[in-house]
């Protein structure tokens, strides 16, 4: 690689065969802010700088003298740093808010194992899938050997400047590897460290695989969303988003807390609990009480409903909360005496 380097070979090769700069990054696992006037030439040629030096200041001016300069992040959370172990979307999407908001996020990606997300929605090269795009955009990136000790040293090193780790592996994987709380917290005792997962850390279904169909199901959103043909479930990733918004809220919870003398913790989080919190109003309105009650005027699955026009040019989505609606209801579609039905 350093032969190559020297002779500018890889360098011309791949910004030659490669359409975007997203694209390079994609392929050699980086991503790293370029300025807009940067080719993707002068890109790559600062990355295998980088790459190939070595040293942090040498890669700084290699990246520098490429186009590639690094921005200051503004924000609420500016200065603040997150470890994002996580994969997928439903860890990733949380840490990308925290991102949005100022906090300088470092994507770590197995090399052995990468984001199964790299794989999902439209993309422009193989393994940049829009999926993984914005989950993880704003973020710093490292990929790491997981399966080796060397790999494992370099997360604990970056632990000890961290504030917060994020990680959705199964539960125990992370302290087998190592790089559980209990091992990092040893050298930052400051950290908050945040285990998510689908069905919680003890239990029969503790260490299920879980992707969003499974809790959608499991919160009783299915049910809830049923129609003729029976249960269904939602086309979108909405347990996995939920899970994010709420780990999101999570964080900056402890964060807070932190900033008020608690310190470090660890944060257990399920994205079974947050997919019912999120869904407890409607689905769950019967037991939000003591006592038995009977459901009061119509239930929310009844009226959430596409409504087709006779020309079939299109359908109607109609939301009539009040009498006062129905009224302007009836008024608009000509039809004055319903209004008093």
């Amino acid at each position: 690689l350093e032969r190559l380097c020297a002779r500018g070979r890889i360098a011309r090769s791949v910004a030659r065969h490669t359409q975007s700069f997203p694209a390079v990054l994609g392929q050699i696992g980086l991503a790293i802010p370029c300025s807009v006037d940067a080719s993707p030439m002068d890109c790559v040629a600062g990355i295998l700088g980088c790459l190939c030096i070595g040293g942090t200041q040498a890669a700084r001016r290699a990246l520098e003298a490429g186009g590639v300069h690094r921005r200051r992040k503004t924000g609420p959370l500016a200065g603040v740093k997150i470890l994002d172990l996580s994969q997928v979307v439903s860890g990733p999407f949380g840490a990308r808010i925290l991102a949005d908001l100022g906090a300088e996020v470092i994507k770590i990606e197995s090399l052995t194992q990468p984001d199964s997300a790299r794989g999902l929605g439209a993309s422009p090269a193989m393994g940049m899938g829009s999926m993984y795009m914005s989950a993880n955009m704003g973020k710093r990136s490292i990929v790491l050997d997981l399966s080796k000790p060397e790999g494992r040293r370099v997360i604990a090193r970056l632990a000890k400047n961290a504030d917060v780790v994020l990680q959705n592996f199964r539960p125990g994987v992370v302290e087998r590897m190592g790089i559980g709380y209990e091992a990092l917290k040893q050298a930052n005792h400051d950290l908050i460290y945040v285990n998510l997962s689908g069905f919680g850390r003890t239990g029969p279904m503790a260490g299920s695989r879980v992707y969003d169909p499974i809790i959608q199901a499991s919160s009783g959103f299915c049910e809830h969303n049923a129609d003729e043909e029976g249960s269904r479930l939602a086309s979108q990733f909405i347990m996995d988003k939920i899970a994010s918004i709420t780990v999101a809220q999570t964080i900056l919870a402890a964060l807070v807390a932190k900033r008020r003398g608690a310190g470090g913790q660890e944060v257990n989080m399920t994205m079974l609990d947050a997919g019912i919190n999120f869904i407890w109003p409607e689905v769950f309105s019967e037991q939000t009480w003591a006592v038995p009650v009977v459901p009061v005027g119509p239930q929310s699955h009844s009226f959430y409903r596409m409504w087709n026009t006779i020309d079939a040019v299109g359908a109607l989505a109609l939301s009539l909360s009040t009498d006062h609606d129905w009224q302007n209801f009836a008024a608009a579609f000509g039809k004055p005496e319903l209004a008093s039905d």
